[in-house]
């Protein structure tokens, strides 16, 4: 039996912002979790418990079961996550991106990397046709708030796209 590894990719960014995404595998999502690769154990607890993640753009926090890569099974793992795999209608190959919103207190997003791309050009195209500069500073928020960075970077993320 072929043992299936979680893969951390990183690929060029359609949406000039990088983020990392875990390449999901049948046997991971038959069991309902999300293994997170050796590499990316330093964002996450150092010990089981819960953690909290938003769902795609969901705005209510969630708590997930978290183990370890110090635990028996050798892998951090996020558990519980079978329902949302069901209704994203994960499949084996599609890439789950994980954003570490606040370290300190244990809070990411679990979104698809389609969700995640789509969500962020409608961002991006709502900032390139603001009307006004009060309009393009919202918006500018907006898109920080989403990637999870700080709003002078997006200013000049932004200024690269065009």
């Amino acid at each position: 039996m072929i043992h299936e590894l979680p893969q951390t990719i990183r690929s060029e960014s359609q949406v000039n912002y990088s983020y990392m995404t875990i390449n999901m595998t049948s046997s991971r999502i038959d069991k309902g979790l999300i293994a997170i690769p050796v590499s990316l154990a330093e964002w996450f607890p150092k010990h089981n418990g819960i953690i909290n993640v938003y769902l795609d753009d969901s705005l209510n926090l969630q708590p997930k079961t978290f183990s370890s890569y110090k635990s028996s099974t050798r892998e951090c793992r996020i558990g519980g996550v079978a329902d949302w795999f069901e209704t994203n209608e994960i499949k084996s190959g599609d890439e789950i991106v994980i954003q570490v919103m606040d370290k300190e207190n244990f809070i990411y997003r679990l979104i698809t990397e389609k969700r995640f791309i789509a969500r962020t050009k409608e961002l991006q195209y709502g900032f390139d046709r603001s009307a006004s500069e009060q309009e393009a500073s919202e918006k500018i928020t907006a898109i920080a708030q989403w990637t999870n960075m700080g709003k002078k970077k997006v200013v000049l993320s932004e200024f690269k796209l065009h």
